[in-house]
């Protein structure tokens, strides 16, 4: 893992609180869409910054930037989104169905 320098992580923590708007501005809307918005602000970050930047697929969890996002957007968030944004960021749903559920109906 890669250490984060000043300019990097001032850019980081302008990015943190815009997504933290954004999700909670879906969330106000809908459940769904705030979980949406959360997934799509980490595969956005992921393939728009990470991947082109280190000209490869990332293992997000060996990421030092993916990890500072996450929990920056986590700790930013208001509290009562904060069981929701947790489960999304370990178990993703869609719609109803866990990612459990979803391989088990694509693989039968």
């Amino acid at each position: 893992m890669n250490r984060i320098d000043e300019e990097e992580q001032a850019l980081l923590d302008e990015l943190i609180k815009m997504e933290v708007d954004l999700i909670t501005s879906c969330f106000k809307k809908s459940e769904e869409l705030g979980k949406i918005a959360f997934s799509n602000s980490l595969n956005s970050f992921v393939g728009t910054y990470l991947e082109p930047k280190y000209k490869t697929k990332i293992i997000t969890s060996m990421s030092t930037e993916y990890r500072y996002l996450l929990i920056g957007i986590l700790s930013n968030i208001d509290s009562c989104y904060l069981p929701f944004l947790i489960k999304e960021s370990i178990v993703p749903e869609y719609r109803n169905l866990t990612t459990e559920d979803l391989l088990k109906a694509l693989l039968d």
